[in-house]
């Protein structure tokens, strides 16, 4: 691509499909309203008072770290075989705590409600953040109406509202705002038109600028967060080389008549083009960014051992983590289907940018396309490709809203119906549009109120009121058993230790603590609570989901449907826990009923 060609792609009423941008007030209205739906999704859920406010299991292991933090403890958790909190464990627990000690400072809060306050606030907090980098990343490469568009894909998509939920406080909600912002200043600052101000030495401030945003990554989530944002660059300077390449060879080729002269011609074509067709500036930035990982991984050879062997790991599914744990599971059709009706318009927007390919296009496609690939090997990866997903839905909401020569008369469509149907195709095309904003909308509401609703998401009002219990009765150092689903919740709301919890939980431990719940013989179970030094015990009927698993692990085979208790576990101490009375010849006693009968607490005394 030449330099004067690439500057007139550049302008934004040659790349925008519809018709021509907002005024800027309006631009700026609807952004402030975009903003608001974003928040107000987020904060949805706190309005069903059947849970606690915390999502997802990992939220409460953060939590627990920044309640530590703010109140100046440390705590010996034997999973971890480490005093709390400890420098190594990042995430979002320093900006959660810090925020707390703030509002403490400026409210006449306690610092465990300004800590709640911080924890419901700074998610929705950085959804809008992320709502307002697409916003101005896509004006400036497409313009305000896409721009616009892909905001309000990202405020109402299902998938972005659950990670960046109130209360949801694992390193997504702040890695995604993270990864976005590093992959639009790499593209911006490799971008011939959009000078910096430091002339021949663009590269140098793009290869900082990025390499700081890995650093801070790495701080935040250890190598995978900067293993992302690099794997979206590299694919994007990949792929635009390919491009620039076939554009400058596909014409001398394709004059060739036999399929050996076109061969022997692409591959001369090639060879000679290769030079030119390199996207130089963006591949100086890469190549400083790729000597700083290597120096990186030079200083910590031990880490980068680890990394790559937990990568392989996941490649070869030979790892327990790999096989169990559900965000390195492949990516399937119910992932994809979180984005409910907004993959139509994203499908538009591939194939749109795949027929235009012009830089902005070959971008979000380089960022979709590695993501989702990455996601067939571990879900969690084509989490990342969200941003991405949501520009190509604002493309493809673009061309179907379309309204440019247009004639909006009663008349004209009736003439259609009888003179031309073919003539009815925009009107037909505008309406699956508003369909599919409507439909979204409606779906994404009823997502945002009931997610949290169902456990294992958040706990509900009868696990909370048990870990309470457990909170206020247990002795301080006493040892918790469950299912290590809910480890994290010990950890967080009991303020006890879990004998197994959602990060460390060992092959053994799994499979002693699943024959304490299909034991028959509670001896058996009191054999092994002992051997864990655990004090009490802990079930619940939300484990019926996983009692197929549990089973297998004790019989090799998979007893349950995940909704009820099977007939063949009927007999194990699991399920005479949950009956109205309960009887033990061991010296296990129940010490709680919830009062809908779905948590019971035993105590080994």
């Amino acid at each position: 691509m030449t330099k004067a060609k690439s500057r007139k792609l550049w302008r934004p009423s040659r790349l925008v499909p519809c018709a021509s941008a907002p005024p800027r007030w309006l631009s700026i209205g609807a952004l402030v309203a975009i903003c608001g739906v974003a928040f107000g999704l987020r904060c949805l859920h706190l309005l069903a008072n059947d849970h606690y406010f915390l999502v997802t299991p990992d939220s409460y292991y953060f939590h627990g770290m920044a309640r530590l933090l703010v109140n100046g403890e440390t705590y010996l958790y034997p999973t971890h075989g480490a005093h709390l909190p400890v420098h190594v464990f990042g995430g979002i627990i320093y900006p959660v705590a810090y925020i707390a000690k703030a509002f403490a400072c400026l409210t006449p809060l306690s610092t465990a409600q300004t800590l709640q306050v911080a924890a419901k606030l700074l998610a929705p907090g950085l959804g809008v953040a992320t709502t307002l980098v697409l916003y101005f990343a896509i004006s400036r490469l497409y313009g305000r109406t896409i721009a616009l568009l892909s905001a309000f894909a990202w405020a109402i998509a299902p998938v972005a509202v659950f990670h960046q939920a109130a209360g949801y406080l694992d390193r997504d909600c702040l890695s995604l705002l993270v990864v976005t912002g590093g992959v639009f200043l790499f593209y911006l600052l490799s971008s011939p038109q959009i000078p910096t101000g430091a002339g021949r030495l663009n590269w140098v401030a793009g290869a900082l600028v990025v390499g700081g945003i890995e650093a801070l990554m790495y701080v935040e989530w250890g190598f995978v967060g900067p293993v992302i944002l690099l794997a979206i660059v590299v694919a994007f300077f990949l792929l635009q080389t390919l491009s620039n390449l076939l554009a400058r060879v596909l014409p001398s080729v394709l004059r060739e008549e036999y399929p050996t002269r076109m061969l022997i011609a692409f591959g001369k074509g090639a060879l000679r083009s290769l030079p030119g067709a390199l996207d130089r500036l963006s591949g100086r930035i890469l190549a400083a960014v790729l000597v700083l990982n290597l120096l990186a991984a030079a200083l910590q050879p031990t880490a980068f051992y680890l990394a790559w062997k937990h990568v392989i790991g996941i490649l070869t599914r030979s790892t327990q983590e790999a096989r169990t744990v559900a965000e390195v599971q492949p990516l399937g059709l119910q992932d994809l289907s979180q984005y409910g009706f907004l993959l139509i318009p994203t499908i538009i927007g591939i194939y749109i940018c795949a027929r235009r390919r012009n830089r902005p296009d070959i971008l979000v496609l380089a960022w979709f396309s590695v993501l989702f690939v990455g996601g067939l090997f571990a879900v969690r990866l084509f989490l990342y490709a969200a941003p991405a997903t949501c520009v190509l839905s604002g493309i493809g909401l673009a061309a179907l809203l379309d309204v440019k020569g247009l004639r909006p008369s009663l008349n004209h469509v009736f003439a259609m119906l009888f003179v031309n149907l073919r003539g009815l195709v925009p009107y037909l095309r505008i309406g699956l549009g508003v369909v599919i904003i409507i439909i979204t909308i409606t779906s994404s509401v009823l997502f945002a109120r009931s997610f949290a609703s169902n456990p294992p998401v958040a706990a509900d009002d009868e696990w909370y009121d048990a870990l309470i219990w457990l909170k206020e009765n247990a002795e301080p150092e006493a040892v918790i058993m469950t299912w290590w689903d809910y480890g994290y919740w010990i950890f967080d709301i009991a303020q006890r230790v879990p004998v197994a919890d959602n990060g460390r939980h060992t092959d053994d431990a799994d499979a002693d603590i699943a024959r304490v719940y299909c034991a028959f013989d509670d001896t058996e179970a009191v054999s092994i609570m002992t051997h864990y030094q655990a004090e009490y015990l802990v079930f619940s009927k939300v484990e019926t989901r996983v009692l197929p698993r549990i089973s297998l692990r004790v019989f090799n085979v998979a007893y349950g449907d995940g909704h009820s208790i099977p007939p063949e576990l009927r007999e194990s101490l699991y399920s005479r826990s949950l009956e109205d009375s309960f009887h033990s010849d061991t010296s296990l006693q129940r010490m709680y009923r919830s009062p809908g009968s779905t948590v019971v607490i035993l105590k080994l005394f």
